[in-house]
């Protein structure tokens, strides 16, 4: 019984020995609240050749976005087109 209980000791004494060389463990780093990406909002926008926006539309009126298009590239030498623009909504 005595042998186990010397035994014992030795892993003991052996696991205190091990902690004391052991690093202190990193500071934690401190959790941030992450920041949601803002919503944004589609429109459809008419731009010209030089990429200004000349005219901007709800998204569901593709069509007359569309059709303002044709009569600006009819009217005009530069031509215009139609593309998705997105703004955030605050």
């Amino acid at each position: 019984m005595r042998a186990n209980s010397v035994g014992s000791e030795n892993r003991r004494t052996r696991h205190v020995v091990d902690q004391k060389h052991e690093q202190p463990p990193p500071p934690r780093k401190k959790r941030t609240n992450k920041k949601s990406p803002p919503r944004l909002k589609a429109y459809w926008g008419i731009f010209n050749e030089r990429f200004q926006r000349v005219a901007l539309f709800e998204y569901s009126e593709r069509k007359k976005a569309e059709k303002a298009v044709r009569k600006l590239n009819d009217s005009n030498k530069m031509s215009h087109f139609v593309r998705v623009v997105k703004v955030a909504i605050e």
